[in-house]
């Protein structure tokens, strides 16, 4: 819509920018960021299935990791958000539910081992619809209802306790 990107199935518009954050206690900077390498590009129809990746620097960024690789499956995450504190790392992520209904979810991937692995968990008591959007509907020819823009605006802080503290647009 709008010749901007989006995910297959979805007519709002999503990017592959990512974000910076700085765990205060480590000094360890880390960046997350969604792409499609996962997905069918560069074809006559192209079909999306982006996931999140994060990079790591110990120098302050004058030297970084090799992606890693935060999600995996073949449902769109997008606007990924990363916090770090004490060296607990959290990626805060929307990501199409599997039944293909137009519905999207907020989870939170947590690691304690830079990555190495993850705990993944839903976060959103409910999950999001797309599809029949009141505001910025896409007009498209097979949903005139669904939206085009879903608010790119998602947060996560970890307290000194070290607590998420997250928030979204729904």
């Amino acid at each position: 819509v709008d010749s901007r990107a989006t995910q297959s199935g979805f007519q709002f518009r999503t990017g592959s920018w990512g974000n910076l954050n700085v765990d205060s206690v480590t000094g360890n900077v880390y960046v997350v960021w969604t792409d499609n390498r996962d997905g069918a590009h560069d074809v006559a129809n192209p079909v999306t299935d982006t996931n999140v990746f994060m990079s790591v620097s110990s120098d302050e960024g004058a030297t970084w990791s090799a992606p890693i690789r935060v999600t995996s499956g073949i449902t769109d995450k997008w606007f990924p958000w990363v916090a770090a504190r004490g060296g607990k790392v959290g990626v805060l992520y929307q990501e199409e539910t599997a039944n293909g209904s137009g519905m999207y979810e907020t989870n939170l991937a947590t690691s304690l081992n830079d990555g190495a692995s993850w705990s993944n968990q839903t976060v959103s008591t409910a999950p999001s619809d797309a599809d029949h959007s009141v505001w910025f509907q896409a007009h498209a020819p097979d949903c005139a209802t669904c939206s085009r823009f879903i608010g790119d605006y998602i947060g996560l802080a970890f307290d000194t306790l070290g607590r998420a503290h997250m928030t979204w647009t729904d």
